[in-house]
């Protein structure tokens, strides 16, 4: 199986980190990479997000997502640049999730129910219902 697509995380990006996270996306291109997501944990610097397909630009509770704002330079970037991963989602939040996103400039969107210490474990519970049942 061709691995062609991976998500970097966690990667710093203070402007001193430019330079080594280019040598980064570099490599992975040059390795067969087609494309490449970046999780910085952080809003990036607009020099960063210009290295990868996309970029998760918001991470966090669906709280703090109600109040979220792009910085002013995000306005002018594609939307599907952009990535929101939210968690601690009702299910009614995972629904409206897409529709919010996009509302706010990004592209892409990642929803779950649940919570830290790590809410990326897997797929929200309703989906992963869903799989084992069958229906998914």
């Amino acid at each position: 199986m061709l691995t062609n697509a991976i998500m970097l995380d966690e990667l710093p990006s203070s402007p001193d980190s430019l330079v080594r996270r280019a040598q980064c996306a570099a490599a992975a291109w040059d390795a067969g990479v087609t494309f490449l997501a970046a999780n910085p944990g952080v809003v990036p610097t607009l020099a960063h997000l210009n290295l990868f397909d996309v970029t998760a630009v918001f991470g966090g509770t669906a709280g703090t997502y109600a109040n979220f704002e792009h910085h002013a330079w995000a306005r002018s970037v594609l939307a599907s640049a952009l990535w929101h991963l939210v968690y601690g989602c009702s299910e009614e939040q995972i629904l409206m999730m897409e529709r919010n996103a996009l509302q706010r400039g990004a592209g892409h969107v990642f929803a779950t129910d649940r919570f830290l210490p790590n809410p990326w474990l897997g797929t929200p519970s309703a989906a992963s219902a869903r799989l084992v049942a069958g229906r998914g």
